[in-house]
């Protein structure tokens, strides 16, 4: 008897489209976020009003590359997912992902300039995040 095992699936690397709102719901404001992105990973950035699983938008933004995210409604937080192989169908990254969030909330009175390069005379903090 001759068996035969298939090969392993290819391994992709696929990305969303730079600057694209992936995922918009819940309330549309006044409040503008520009995202820097000074790395060399490609990001999801989630806004959200409380629980990151049902966020108010998520915006991908290439690494090295900057976009803005337009409409953002009351008090919210910035969640930021990294990884590669972005799933469109999910909103995902399927390997090496991590979570982040910053730390302080933002409103949507201001429109923040938020860079996502760690620097040591930066203003904002972030945490390690379960998935989400």
């Amino acid at each position: 008897m001759t068996t035969t095992t298939a090969p392993p699936p290819p391994v992709l690397n696929r990305r969303g489209e730079d600057g694209r709102v992936v995922q918009q719901s819940g309330l549309v404001g006044s409040g503008n976020l520009h995202i820097i992105n000074d790395n060399s990973a490609d990001c999801a950035i989630v806004v959200t009003n409380g629980n990151p699983s049902t966020p108010q938008a998520t915006i991908y933004v290439w690494g090295n590359s900057e976009a803005t995210l337009s409409g953002i409604a009351g008090t919210y937080f910035v969640y930021m997912k990294t990884g590669t192989d972005w799933d469109e169908g999910t909103l995902e990254f399927t390997r090496n992902r991590r979570f982040e969030k910053f730390d302080d909330p933002f409103d949507e009175q201001t429109d923040w300039d938020l860079s996502l390069k760690p620097s040591v005379t930066g203003n904002a903090t972030t945490s390690d995040v379960p998935a989400f």
